[in-house]
């Protein structure tokens, strides 16, 4: 093909979706003094909701009725502008080189015009039923916990809370699942999918404090969390990516899972802190996370129209763990001469081992995916004349983002393949200034440096996603009454 004269090799590819959602909900929490000298309050509350939400999409489209690569791009009334070259370039392919691909912004202007080029009606595609769900759920949950206190001495203390809360969800999930040759016919068969569910979580939770002094501090705290799947994850349809592209990497399709359980987790924590000076403190952290039905990606090889599409579906995971410690900091200097002693310095540091722990399962053994195992914090902040002004850079190391399983590469025989994504980080600002009492006028930045997501499979030679993550500006007036 001549970058010259460029021919037409896709098929029209549109990638369309819609959501709507609405939550009502409503909180009472009450607290009841008491006169004793260890129990000093009683806390209950309860909490109701009632959320629903919708998705609509659609994806694919027409092949070009032409021969492939047979059609120039410019005998078919298209612009002379319409190939453009690339913004970007991955520096593994072609030395780094730019390539030449259609022009964004006429590709979203005349989006008609490229339909008819393709045989195709005028205005957006009816929506597939195999991507479209519709969602409701209800959430009760109600709490009570007491507050102690027991005091040693003029200075030290040891106190915490001790409770419980439980939670009761009714969901309901509706879409549509493609059975694969279902149909009396041969041809795939499109069946209505209903979950409805119920389930009861009791989370208890318990926390001391031993408080040596007016700065040195030590806490320990368990607590029993649970975190319910998101629809898009319980949506019972699937998408297909359209055919075409590399020859040597298999098509994509993804899904949900109506069946999905909430994943529960025991976590464990302790920390010691010192406080000194204004608002300056450093702070020691061990935790540990016992989890149980991680919600993870997982992969199956399917053939479907005659294509084989690797499908990525959520699964619960089993059992896993994560440990670790955090270390963290803030400083304000304040030996500097006045309007300079309000400039501080803080940063964090984690670290975080995981480990995937159900027997048999593909990913034994292995970490979590989407943790990173080293990531810090670094930043100046400012807090004087009604100033309050933070910059910060956020860092992790690289991850795997997500398992593959075996036959992901055309020819490979290896039992586990990951999408691993490379070290990043991002660059955040905020300034504001108390304009009055009761006025609050704010500027933010966010990833003003440009920071970068580069994924790729198993080696940085073979990249697979590289975006540039949008900058965000934003400002902002906060009014108190």
């Amino acid at each position: 093909m001549s970058l010259s004269r460029p021919c037409v090799v896709i098929p029209l590819f549109q990638d369309l979706n819609k959501s709507n959602s609405r939550q009502y909900a409503f909180k009472l929490d009450s607290a009841f003094d008491v006169d004793s000298s260890f129990l000093r309050q009683v806390q209950v509350g309860a909490r109701y909701s009632d959320r629903q939400g919708t998705f609509r999409a659609v994806a694919g489209g027409p092949s070009f009725p032409g021969p492939n690569r047979g059609t120039l791009v410019d005998s078919v009334g298209l612009p002379s502008d319409f190939m453009v070259r690339s913004p970007d370039s991955i520096p593994y392919i072609n030395g780094g080189s730019h390539w030449y691909t259609p022009n964004a912004d006429y590709l979203l202007n005349n989006t008609d015009d490229l339909r008819a080029l393709y045989g195709a009606p005028a205005g957006d595609p009816d929506w597939d039923p195999t991507r479209n769900y519709d969602a409701a759920e209800k959430t009760f949950a109600a709490y009570m916990q007491g507050k102690y206190q027991l005091d040693i001495g003029d200075v030290s203390m040891i106190d915490g809370l001790v409770g419980l809360r439980v939670l009761r969800t009714n969901r309901t999930i509706d879409g549509t699942s493609r059975v694969i040759g279902g149909a009396t016919d041969g041809s795939d068969l499109f069946v209505p999918v209903n979950r409805d569910t119920s389930d009861v979580y009791v989370l208890p939770n318990a926390s001391i404090r031993f408080k040596a002094n007016d700065q040195l501090q030590f806490r320990g705290t368990y607590a029993k969390t649970m975190s319910r799947p998101t629809f898009g994850d319980l949506n019972p349809g699937l998408s297909l990516a359209a055919p075409g592209g590399n020859p040597n990497v298999i098509l994509a399709g993804s899904g949900g899972n109506p069946d999905l359980k909430a994943q529960q987790s025991h976590n464990f924590d302790v920390t010691a802190e010192y406080y000194f000076g204004r608002s300056s403190y450093v702070s020691l952290a061990g935790y540990y996370r016992k989890l149980k039905d991680r919600v993870a990606p997982d992969t199956t090889i399917q053939v479907i129209d005659g294509q084989t599409y690797q499908i990525t579906q959520p699964r619960n995971l089993g059992s896993s763990n994560l440990k670790g410690i955090e270390a963290a900091g803030q400083f304000f200097l304040d030996f500097l001469p006045e309007g300079f002693d309000g400039f501080g310095l803080m940063g964090t540091f984690t670290y975080a081992d995981s480990k995937v722990t159900t027997k048999g399962d593909l990913l034994e053994g292995q970490q979590l995916l989407g943790v990173s195992k080293y990531s810090y914090t670094a930043g100046a902040l400012y807090e004087k004349y009604g100033i309050t002004a933070r910059v910060v850079y956020t860092w992790r190391s690289g991850y795997n983002e997500t398992a593959f399983g075996a036959g992901t590469l055309t020819g490979s025989t290896d039992s586990v393949q990951f999408n691993k994504v490379k070290s990043n980080g991002r660059l955040d600002f905020s300034i504001g200034y108390d304009v009055t009492p009761n006025i609050t006028v704010t500027f933010d930045g966010v990833n003003v440096n440009g920071g970068k997501y580069y994924s790729y499979f198993d080696t940085p030679a073979f990249p697979h996603d590289i975006r540039i993550d949008d900058k965000f500006y934003g400002a902002s007036i906060r009014l108190k009454y």
